[in-house]
């Protein structure tokens, strides 16, 4: 009996890891897999650099605006609702981007695939905080952290595979099929009553500060010589930090429990 109990625990363990592991992966996914089809993507839609290069930009906007939105949202209604809305709002998006006929249209269109994606980013790391304490949250917590630097890696391989046999456009379907698998296995790994006020919250200072590390390398990307880009980055990590140390101040319990003497 011990035995199978401790067997279907590993079992939900890995599953859990897997389905928040995925939501995770959505924000590189969505900026990193279509990387090797730009240069297509620009002819085919008779853009300039500059112009496609917004659509980079409209995903990292709409990853960090969606975010902000997701976290106190989850914290009110549940993790389920507000995590399927985005997963769904994410597939629609990419389905979408997949047949836009304009580069205008793209760039639009990012920036809904941001904002439905970032809902399973911030929404991922707020289960683990509910299920888990101690020294699980931290083991959890370094799995994560794992999924989210292989998937900048391994994303462009992926999006150069697929464009072997189809167009840049076929990378958006890709993705999108992500979003319709993630759901149903999701729902069964989140809860759908309201949590603790501020669970999802207090990552958003760690979620503001990893937006300006990631934002941080494309400053001058357009060739400008200007200190304010840098200068916004810098006070999008500060406030980041900031927001962190608040926020998890004035929490009851820390997020990292320290051991019992």
């Amino acid at each position: 009996m011990i035995a199978a109990e401790s067997a279907a625990a590993a079992s939900d363990r890995v599953r859990l890891i897997l389905i928040l592991g995925g939501l995770s992966a959505f924000g590189p996914l969505s900026i990193d897999m279509y990387l090797p089809a730009l240069p297509a993507l620009a002819r085919e839609l008779s853009a300039s650099e500059s112009q496609v290069q917004l659509t980079l930009t409209a995903c990292l906007v709409g990853l960090a605006l969606g975010q902000a939105l997701a976290g106190p949202v989850s914290d009110a209604l549940g993790r389920r609702r507000p995590v399927l809305v985005g997963l769904a709002a994410y597939s629609v998006a990419s389905l979408l981007c997949a047949v836009a006929p304009s580069i205008f249209a793209l760039v639009a269109l990012r920036l809904v695939q941001g904002l439905g994606g970032a809902a399973g980013i911030v929404i991922a790391r707020a289960v683990v905080r509910d299920r888990h304490s101690g020294a699980a949250i931290a083991r959890f917590f370094s799995i994560l952290m794992l999924v989210s630097g292989l998937a900048p890696i391994l994303a462009p391989v992926i999006g150069g595979q697929i464009l072997c046999v189809t167009s840049w456009r076929g990378v958006f379907v890709v993705v999108a099929s992500l979003g319709f698998v993630l759901p149903n296995t999701t729902a069964l790994a989140v809860s759908n009553h309201p949590e603790a006020a501020g669970t999802a919250s207090a990552f958003l200072g760690v979620l503001q500060f990893l937006c300006g590390a990631v934002t941080a390398p494309l400053v001058g990307l357009w060739g400008t010589e200007s200190a304010l880009p840098m200068a916004t980055v810098i006070a999008a990590l500060g406030m980041g930090a900031i927001s962190v140390y608040y926020l998890l101040a004035g929490r009851p319990s820390p997020v990292l429990r320290r051991p019992s003497v």
